[in-house]
């Protein structure tokens, strides 16, 4: 009984250590609740509510007024007298305040606003684009981390499919969205429902012609065969299907915000404003030093394909912990790869002359 007593009595005291906490971080807040209240009395307590329960991760409130916006859509909508005054409230609390994870969670809010994005991208059979301006070939299959945040608000999956032996498409995406999984199929369905190529936290997921409000703060956008999908802070990502004999896949386009995450990770490189160390920070992939593609060396490109499809694509594959798929009963990760892919090393020299000519 007395233990009973002890343990009660030990809940309430940190049951009320943690409403006094949120009283005083509360309090903290004011000043930026009050700034955008003053900026817009209808729409400035949601952002500034919003702002919060990411904070906290918690759900976002409900939208008052019409518009679909993003937090961070709406955050640069502020003019930028009162984003400075709300960034010097937020930094004065950083510097003061005991609660660092809630403090660095708004100033991430805050500081993207004012951040210019930065995009990478996957498209054709397929062909990649780096953060950085890298351009490579990933004829490859399997499943892969695209890109990556250290803080894990953010992780973009795409899965390769073979079309035949030296070429692969994109046939799915799957996507972190701040704490929601999300994942788009073109082909391979993980169950039996072909009315929505869309699922939401592993259920099918049904869109229109309006805006869905993910639980923490995202949005999902359809436009005839395009998707568009926005973060709450700020990225990206958008999905464009499309078909190729016969065959279903997707290009994919990722924005991200490179001002307050310092690292990212996958195959689209680092986002460190460095296009020559996108493939690994310690390694230049072989590279040809030739401007004329055509006089470039057949073996060392075939040995950048070669290094970039086997030790690139091993370094950036996906298991069953890590994954963000969905899958149909007694599949997994390993359905889809193989590591034998491709086949056969393809440069712009197996090209006829006829062919070459029309280049």
């Amino acid at each position: 009984m007395k233990t009973t007593i002890t343990l009660l009595s030990y809940s309430f005291v940190l049951l009320s250590l943690s409403v006094i906490g949120q009283e005083g971080i509360s309090k903290e807040f004011e000043p930026i609740r009050t700034e955008l209240k003053q900026w817009d009395a209808i729409r400035g307590p949601w952002l500034a509510s919003s702002m919060e329960a990411m904070a906290n991760n918690q759900p976002i409130p409900q939208r008052t007024f019409p518009e679909n916006f993003t937090p961070n859509q709406m955050l640069r909508m502020v003019d930028e007298d009162r984003r400075s005054r709300i960034q010097n409230s937020v930094n004065t609390q950083r510097a003061n305040s005991q609660d660092q994870v809630f403090w660095n969670s708004v100033n991430r809010a805050v500081s993207s606003a004012s951040c210019t994005p930065m995009q990478g991208r996957t498209y054709g059979d397929p062909h990649m684009v780096s953060f950085d301006g890298a351009r490579y070939s990933f004829q490859t299959v399997g499943e892969f981390v695209l890109t990556k945040s250290n803080d894990g608000d953010l992780e973009v999956q795409t899965r390769q499919k073979p079309q035949s032996d030296d070429f692969s498409l994109n046939t799915a995406v799957a996507m972190n969205v701040d704490g929601d999984r999300l994942a788009i199929y073109a082909d391979d369905y993980p169950d039996a429902d072909y009315s929505t190529p869309v699922r939401l936290n592993g259920q099918s997921l049904q869109l229109n012609a309006s805006t869905y409000f993910l639980e923490h703060g995202g949005t999902i956008q359809k436009s005839g065969k395009s998707y568009f999908i926005h973060w709450p802070n700020g990225e990206s990502v958008e999905v464009s299907m499309r078909s190729s004999g016969g065959m279903s896949f997707m290009d994919v386009s990722v924005n991200i915000l490179p001002c307050f995450v310092s690292n990212f990770s996958g195959v689209l490189g680092n986002a460190d404003g460095i296009a020559r160390n996108d493939f690994d920070p310690g390694f230049n992939v072989p590279h040809s030093a030739q401007r004329d593609p055509f006089d470039d060396d057949n073996y060392i490109n075939r040995e950048r394909q070669a290094y970039i499809a086997k030790i690139i694509a091993d370094q950036n594959r996906v298991d069953d912990f890590t994954t963000l798929f969905d899958y149909a009963i007694g599949r997994n990760t390993m359905s889809f790869t193989d590591r034998s892919f491709p086949r056969v090393y393809r440069t712009i020299n197996d090209l006829d002359q006829r062919n070459r000519d029309r280049s």
